[in-house]
């Protein structure tokens, strides 16, 4: 299936094509599907709804007057989120949330680890909420991960880690959508205060040897 099978809908079939338009990039980027949500009503355009099993809601944004390279984007930009080691960042949006989730994590590998009176008193309740849900070797792979992380220094810039997880997501994007405009329309809509770096590191990757061979690979370029 080529972006151009989004062409020319009727709007009354607005919202298929973009139900269509995630099952597509989910195929390409080899996500799994999650469950989907249309609500024309909600503001915006695409939120993850966190629950037992994590969905995504299409809002009103993304269910009309966007065009298929728009649609592309935002497909593959939000599914890209799915990937394992990026889904925290669709959860939590705030620096300070990660922290203190980073935190407790540390804190399950080991409960001994030293932390300030109201950090751990934020800290604390998530670690043991986190820790039941959790099979003895998760537990153990935590405390591996302490482990490593001391031996590196003990320092972590969960600010550069996310900056990089929403970069490599709207890369994702791109690379299903193939236009700069259409990246740019909804970073506008998504992330209007960081748009010039976004962009500047979407016009460094679009012009890169890498993007061309990664389209060639997912099999979306075209010749």
């Amino acid at each position: 299936m080529h972006l151009s099978t989004f062409d020319s809908e009727d709007p009354a079939t607005s919202t298929l094509t973009s139900v269509r338009c995630f099952a597509w990039a989910g195929t390409i980027l080899g996500v799994q599907l999650p469950p989907l949500h249309v609500d024309p009503t909600a503001a915006g355009t695409v939120t993850m709804v966190p629950a037992t099993a994590p969905s995504l809601r299409l809002g009103r944004l993304a269910l009309s007057g966007r065009s298929p390279a728009e649609l592309a984007f935002l497909a593959g930009e939000n599914l890209a989120y799915f990937r394992d080691d990026a889904f925290m960042r669709a959860l939590f949006h705030a620096i300070t949330e990660l922290e203190d989730l980073f935190l407790a994590a540390l804190a399950i590998g080991n409960p001994a680890l030293p932390m300030t009176a109201p950090v751990r008193a934020r800290v604390t309740p998530i670690a043991q909420a986190i820790e039941p849900l959790l099979e003895p070797v998760q537990i153990d792979r935590l405390r591996g991960g302490f482990l490593r992380f001391v031996e590196d220094g003990g320092r972590a810039n969960l600010q550069r880690w996310a900056t990089a997880v929403d970069a490599t997501a709207a890369r994702a994007g791109l690379l299903l959508a193939d236009d700069l405009r259409a990246a740019e329309a909804v970073l506008r809509l998504e992330d209007p205060g960081r748009i010039d770096e976004r962009m500047d590191d979407l016009v460094l990757f679009v012009v890169s040897e890498r993007y061309e061979n990664l389209r060639k690979q997912l099999g979306v370029a075209v010749g």
